[in-house]
Formats: C-alpha cells, sequence, structure tokens
C-alpha cells in the first residue's frame, strides 16, 4: 500500500475484495472497516503524482464507503484521514490535471457537509496545496481568500505554518507571463509572510499567539521555518526581473532567516539561485562560499539536521536507522453506490447483497 505504483494500489485492493469475500462467507474475524479502506485509498493517493485517474478511483472508494456507512454499515464511515487523503491525491496531481485543484475544493466542502466530519487544519491546507501546484491563473489570490477565511474569529479551524507556506507557494508557482498577475502574486507572498512574522515577532513562542489587531490566536507551531525562507527565494527567483530588487529582497530575507536559526541546505542552494553573482552571494552571506562554514546559530532550527542525527544515531544504535521524504512530505524542489457489498471494483460480481 506504501508503493507509488499503481499496480500495488490495485493489489491492495484486490486485497481488500478478498477480505470481504471472506466475511461474506462467514469469518467474522476479518471484515473490512474504515481502517482498511483507508489504507487502499492511501495506496492510490500514493500513486496520484504519476496517474491522475489514481485521484479519480480513491475518490470513488470514498463514495462507495459513504454508501455503505448510509446503508448501515458503522464499520466503514469516512474519517478525517479518508477526506484528507483524497484531498492529497487530487493536490499531487493538480500540476498536470488542471482540474485537480477545484476536484480537491469540492472533496473539502462534500466533507464540510457530511454531518459527521469536520475538516481540520490539514484539510483546508491539502486544497490551497492543489491550487498552489496548479499554476492557475488567480491561484495566488484564491490561495490567500481561503487562508483569510480561516483566520475569520468564527473560524473553528486554525492555521498553522504549512497552511501559510502552502499559499506562498501558490504564489512561487505563479506561471503567467502577465506582468500584473506577477505582481500580484509577488504582493501576497509577502503580505502573508508579514502576517506570519508579525505574529512571532510580537506574540513570541508561548501559547498564546494573536494576529496583531485581532482576536484570532494561532498554534503556537505557527512560525517561519527554512521551507518559507525556500519559497520566498523562490518567489524572487521566478517574480522578480529586476536585478537590484531580486538582491535586496533575497538580502533581507536570508538576514531573517539567519536570526531564525532556520538556513538548510535548502535555503542556501536557492539563495545561490536567486543571486548569480558569487561577489553579490558573498556579501549576503558575510563572505562565506559554503554551507558547511555557517554558524551553529544560523541552523540552530535547522529540522532536517536534527532529523538526519535521529537517524543516523538509530542507525548505529539498533540497525533501524533510515532515509525519508523532508518534513511533512516536502519537495523543496521543484465506487458506485448502492448494495451493501464492501466490494466497489465496477464490472465486478460481489456475490451476495
Amino acid at each position: 500500500a506504501k508503493s507509488k505504483e499503481s499496480n500495488n494500489a490495485s493489489h491492495a485492493e484486490d486485497i481488500l475484495n478478498w477480505m470481504n469475500s471472506l466475511y461474506e462467507q462467514g469469518n467474522t474475524n476479518i471484515k473490512p472497516d474504515t481502517i482498511s479502506f483507508n489504507a487502499v485509498i492511501d495506496a492510490w493517493a500514493r500513486s496520484a503524482s504519476q496517474d491522475s485517474t489514481a485521484a479519480r478511483r480513491a475518490e470513488e472508494i470514498l463514495t462507495h464507503m459513504d454508501a455503505l456507512y448510509d446503508g448501515g454499515n458503522i464499520d466503514v464511515r469516512p474519517d478525517a484521514y479518508t477526506y484528507n487523503t483524497v484531498i492529497n491525491a487530487f493536490a499531487k496531481c493538480s500540476s498536470y490535471d488542471l482540474s485537480a485543484c477545484q476536484d480537491a475544493e469540492r472533496i473539502l466542502q462534500k466533507m464540510k457537509s457530511s454531518g459527521y466530519v469536520e475538516p481540520n487544519t490539514r484539510s483546508h491546507t491539502c486544497v490551497i496545496d492543489a491550487w498552489a501546484k496548479s499554476g492557475r491563473s488567480g491561484a495566488a489570490l484564491h490561495a490567500e481568500r481561503m487562508l483569510q477565511d480561516l483566520l475569520e474569529d468564527d473560524s473553528p479551524v486554525r492555521p498553522n505554518t504549512h497552511t501559510f507556506n502552502a499559499v506562498m507557494n501558490a504564489c512561487a508557482f505563479t506561471r503567467s507571463n502577465n506582468v500584473q498577475e506577477k505582481m500580484e502574486a509577488k504582493m501576497v507572498a509577502f503580505r502573508v509572510f508579514d502576517r506570519l512574522v508579525r505574529n512571532l515577532r510580537e506574540h513570541g513562542h508561548d501559547g498564546g499567539n494573536k494576529c496583531a489587531g485581532d482576536t484570532f490566536s494561532f498554534s503556537n507551531q505557527c512560525r517561519p521555518d527554512a521551507y518559507t525562507y525556500t519559497i520566498l527565494l523562490s518567489v524572487v527567483c521566478n517574480l522578480m526581473d529586476d536585478k537590484l530588487e531580486r538582491y535586496e529582497h533575497a538580502k533581507l530575507l536570508f538576514k531573517s532567516c539567519a536570526q531564525d536559526g532556520c538556513v538548510n541546505e535548502f535555503v542556501w542552494r536557492k539563495l545561490r539561485q536567486a543571486i548569480p553573482s558569487i561577489n553579490d552571494f558573498r556579501t549576503i552571506t558575510g563572505g562565506r562560499d559554503h554551507f558547511v562554514d555557517l554558524p551553529q546559530g544560523w541552523t540552530r532550527n535547522d529540522r532536517q539536521k536534527k532529523k538526519h542525527r535521529y537517524h543516523h544515531h538509530t542507525s548505529r544504535n539498533d540497525g533501524r536507522g533510515r532515509g525519508g521524504r523532508c518534513s511533512n512530505g516536502r519537495n523543496y524542489n521543484r465506487g458506485t453506490r448502492g448494495g451493501s457489498s464492501n466490494n466497489f471494483r465496477s464490472g465486478r460480481s460481489y456475490g451476495s447483497a
């Protein structure tokens, strides 16, 4: 189920149908439940970055779960993980399927109207991420509006750093050659960043963080991280053509990043991409050419470095150290309704109804 290959997702689905077949034959010990279905949906979602039909299949299974639950099977009620996984599946294919971001938002609305499960921060963040990856015209402004809805006093959901980053990423992914749209995306990126920084600077690191000028309370995890600065340097690279403008923004961003202790190798590489001139690059970095030469304070909050240390430690002590994706899955570089059977693959005979 954890493989990204679609044939493995199909195999996971076959196993689920086999479990259901045994259950219908009288083996009550292996009745498929929400966790079983979620595993299959997750398998399809993992292959969605390569095949958009995988996201459609994940939604079909969610729809079938809804039908089973409406028919009285309480063991297969979709939960937040179910919906979020389907939303994330559409986010993964939104870079090449232009309708996927709208599909992700449609699933979010379906989640809201379900009556038994409420969207959480991840639900909204995944939809914003889908819009970001789509590169569609107006995606940055749409993403900012979604964030603003979460900032309203009566919002039951609170954004976190990942939510803010997803909005800024929508700006960095802006592909339009329209000067006005590029300007709007740039303004959105730094407007959202200012809101995030204002929260940190004015209210510190405790759990009482609030936005300046309103009563909205942030999570105490809401603060810029290395990915924030990597995204903003991407905004500099992609949306700023003037050399002086690029230099001034890159310099200020790197200074802020170093003060926050968030410099990592991805930030370093993106800064180098934004500032081609080696002399200008050295001016910004204090004459340093290599990441290994940086002061420890500049990298003190680098989660990737800490993660590497943890894996190195576990690898030496118990042989179980592993690699893996960036935190939170980051990439810094660019059936049918009806019937009571749990089987759901189209065009198949399911035995007893």
